[in-house]
């Protein structure tokens, strides 16, 4: 497994996903709104880690993550995150996967 958190230039990401590919095999996990993330089932090895954004549906804008605390103010705006991340040869993002938890925080420029 592995988890840690996706910043853009020091601002928690608050959606999209983050897929780690090791010898052709591919685990994803979702952005939580705080920027968290966990894949579970990574395989072992050095890994390439994309992270993409959040997907537009078709005809429409995306939909921002919504807050679901009590008290909330609602939906927070998506933090964009930059297209060179999320393809393995333009990302320059990698990790090595052992076995157990990992730790993989993944700081992303928007410059």
């Amino acid at each position: 497994m592995v988890e840690g958190k996706v910043q853009v230039d020091g601002v928690a990401a608050n959606g999209g996903e983050v897929v780690f590919t090791v010898d052709g095999k591919t685990s994803s996990g979702k952005i939580q709104d705080d920027g968290t993330y966990r894949v579970i089932d990574v395989p072992l090895g050095s890994a390439a880690v994309t992270v993409t954004a959040p997907t537009i549906p078709q005809g429409g804008a995306a939909t921002p993550p919504t807050k679901d605390m009590p008290g909330s103010t609602g939906v927070t705006k998506p933090v964009a995150i930059p297209a060179k991340y999320a393809t393995a040869a333009t990302s320059g993002k990698t990790t090595t996967v052992v076995a157990g938890t990992n730790k993989y925080d993944i700081d992303l420029s928007a410059k």
